[in-house]
């Protein structure tokens, strides 16, 4: 009853093309996840929500979602359906970073329910934000956020903003922006893009987790970031400036 009435919601929202493009680009999603044994690896961990009282685990397809603002709504043809990230995995790959948290921003690009803040909001970031273009879910994400324990809370501050991620300004700080496979790769080059600007302006460590990585030839390809740690399920980068960077270093 839930899944037809999420159907008929996305019928009328997004007429008839584009929800057949989206229930297209979902069945695809499934397929691709399944045979690389992600799907299963991604909805095992109902214990977390159990741990922390929060609910993160369900998974929402972009069609279903009540996305109030037309500018918003027409990035769900480049995003990904929410699903959660894996917990122990996430949690592991944070804390073999072998950085000064308390000098690093942790942004979240596509937060959905907010799990990853909750698990970054374990360590002592100097702010842990997640950027989520569904109002729907950001709202459910800063009630998860509500229910952290301060004995469990080390980040300085931890918040969930309502924005379209390109158009987010990026902190002036170090970074850790964590990816898990958010939206295409059009989005992703602008994002991308949007980070090399913030590194001309503001030449800092910038450490990048890509859980999915389903369009790393982004990064890849435009020279400045290097993997420090790679499997089949993800790869991160970081990009180190130092003096011999020359403003040409940073352009694409």
């Amino acid at each position: 009853m839930r899944m037809t009435k999420r159907l008929v919601i996305a019928w009328k929202r997004y007429g008839a093309w584009k929800f057949i493009y989206l229930v297209g680009k979902n069945i695809r999603y499934y397929i691709e996840e399944l045979f690389s044994g992600r799907l299963l690896l991604s909805t095992t961990e109902s214990e977390f929500d159990n741990e922390y009282g929060t609910e993160t685990e369900a998974i929402r397809d972009i069609g279903s979602l009540d996305l109030d603002d037309l500018a918003l709504s027409e990035s769900a043809i480049h995003a990904v359906r929410y699903a959660a990230s894996p917990f122990h995995i996430t949690k592991k790959i944070i804390q073999e970073l072998s950085i000064d948290h308390a000098r690093f921003s942790f942004l979240d690009f596509g937060a959905g329910k907010g799990r990853v803040l909750l698990i970054a909001s374990q360590f002592p970031f100097k702010s842990v934000v997640g950027i989520e273009f569904s109002r729907e879910l950001c709202e459910v994400a800063k009630g998860n956020i509500a229910k952290i324990p301060s004995s469990k809370c080390a980040a300085s501050r931890v918040e969930c903003v309502h924005a379209d991620v390109i158009e987010y300004a990026l902190p002036s700080n170090p970074l850790v922006c964590y990816f898990f496979n958010p939206f295409d790769r059009i989005i992703m080059e602008v994002v991308v893009g949007r980070l090399v600007e913030s590194l001309r302006e503001f030449p800092r460590e910038i450490y990048v987790i890509y859980i999915h990585p389903k369009h790393r030839i982004v990064f890849d390809n435009s020279g400045l970031w290097s993997v420090i740690s790679e499997d089949d399920f993800f790869v991160i980068y970081c990009f180190h400036h130092h003096p011999n960077y020359s403003d040409k270093d940073l352009k694409e």
